[in-house]
């Protein structure tokens, strides 16, 4: 292909990726995660000491990134959920160093799905931990695996500088890292047997590569040297979250629930990264097969315990895209109608680009969508819309009486002046005092002095009902 054409290919899927993601930055609501994690971020900046807690939270890095969007954009969901579109976006760029091994075809292919995967590009607009995750996986193959490729070390502190940042994002890392690590070391071994030298045989090198992974372990567990307490606890967090992970979570589902995620959402990146798969398998080609088997391990690890949600999918989606780009590349070479090969070749790219764009802009937020889990409805955003076009904010007095978490309510509204009531303790509530009262609807009974107030009932999120109370004076000013 011409290397003009295939610049110019590439950057239209990563620029269009990019765009159509901050076109559609806003069109979900908040998720309960989101508002949390908004929550903690604004922490780091407003100087109330946030420090990492493994009981409580995932990785710092995720933090640190959303606070930086909010001391560059204000706190607004734009700037919430801003890092993850840009880290989803630039995934596809991970794939450069892989070009020679993927090919023309099989690199814009690959970006391509990356690019759209529905799942990947649902997730990336939302701001949990799981998109750094998922980018962190791809880096760190794609830099290793090219380390032993051309012996650049360059590649290799990337990779290890990968590694390191998927430690700081979850605590999955783990269990990944080690896998990746393992396939790593066992497919330098196999290089060994062909060389004289190893890009690991050189001291200086492995010293490197230890300060280089502790550098970036130490300085965002231990918040740059605030909390020193938090390189510690990193290491207790796998332990509380495995007890999550098999205890009653109210998370549970069944083994194949993965690959019923995955067949939902991207089953044409599974399949034809399986017949990528078949076709490394038959050449013998040692670096797809050593992603497909740490595919099969990410995906039987993740299978096994009870604790499953949707967004752990994304995580399978990097290595499939390699795969899928691989086999691709291989069948464009040897097909003899082209003509075909390119219609069939379109007719899966645009189900896959409607797919991405029918589940994050028409059903982001609907129960038949099964990437969206536990989602905050339209309802409540509308709520939270009509709120927010009421003057003088700081003077509006907001109530919020519940059992039940309320989040993302508590981020979205955090501009009034806002009280909060346990609905389980309370004998009655007086609405009079306040403009607006949201409660949960299974104890609206204790609720009085409603005449000069508008009800409206609406779902937070599914088997979440509340009503709010609108002071009818402040409504119509």
């Amino acid at each position: 292909m011409n290397k003009r054409l295939f610049v110019l290919l590439f950057v239209l899927i990563v620029a269009g990726g990019f765009a159509l993601r901050l076109s559609l930055i806003e069109v979900r609501p908040l998720h309960h995660d989101e508002g949390v994690n908004g929550h903690f971020a604004a922490q780091i900046l407003n100087g109330n000491g946030w420090r990492y807690n493994p009981e409580n939270y995932h990785g710092p890095l995720p933090f640190y990134l959303i606070a930086l969007a909010f001391a560059i954009f204000g706190e607004n969901v734009f700037s919430l959920r801003i890092m993850h579109v840009l880290f989803g976006s630039i995934m596809p760029l991970l794939l450069l160093p892989f070009k020679k091994k993927l090919g023309d075809k099989g690199t814009l292919f690959a970006a391509f799905l990356l690019s759209f995967s529905p799942s990947l590009f649902y997730y990336s607009m939302d701001a949990i931990h799981e998109i750094f995750f998922a980018f962190f996986i791809l880096a760190s193959i794609v830099f290793l695996f090219s380390s032993l490729e051309n012996g650049n070390k360059l590649f290799l502190y990337a990779g290890v500088a990968s590694l390191a940042s998927l430690f700081t994002v979850k605590e999955g890392a783990f269990l990944v890292a080690p896998a990746i690590l393992l396939l790593f070391l066992l497919f330098l071994n196999s290089k060994r047997k062909s060389r004289k030298e190893s890009i690991l045989d050189n001291a200086n090198t492995i010293i490197i590569c230890l300060v280089v992974f502790f550098v970036i372990f130490i300085l965002f567990f231990s918040s740059f040297f605030a909390n020193i307490q938090g390189i510690a606890d990193a290491f207790k967090a796998p332990l509380l979250w495995s007890e999550k992970m098999t205890g009653q979570s109210g998370h549970e589902k069944h083994e194949l629930y993965y690959l019923e995620i995955v067949a939902f959402s991207d089953l044409p990146v599974l399949l034809l990264g399986l017949l990528g798969a078949f076709i490394a398998l038959r050449r013998k080609n040692g670096t797809m097969l050593a992603i497909f088997a740490f595919f099969i391990l990410l995906f039987i690890g993740a299978s096994i315990p009870k604790y499953k949600v949707p967004w752990g999918v994304i995580n399978f989606i990097p290595p499939l895209a390699l795969l899928a780009g691989y086999f691709i590349e291989s069948i464009a070479r040897k097909v003899k109608n082209l003509e075909l090969f390119y219609s069939l070749l379109a007719i899966v790219m645009v189900f896959v680009f409607w797919q991405a764009i029918f589940l994050s802009a028409f059903k982001s937020a609907s129960q038949e969508n099964k990437l969206a889990y536990v989602q905050t409805t339209n309802e409540a955003k509308q709520i939270v819309e009509r709120i927010e076009t009421l003057q003088n904010a700081r003077h509006i007095k907001v109530a919020i009486i519940n059992k039940q978490s309320v989040w993302p309510l508590p981020w979205w509204l955090k501009r009034f002046n806002v009280s909060y009531y346990n609905a389980e303790t309370i004998s009655e509530f007086d609405v009079s005092a306040y403009d607006v009262v949201l409660i949960e609807a299974a104890y609206s009974h204790k609720v009085k002095n409603t005449s000069n107030f508008e009800k409206v009932r609406f779902a937070l999120r599914p088997g979440l009902a509340m009503d709010v109370f609108f002071r009818r004076e402040v409504m119509s000013s």
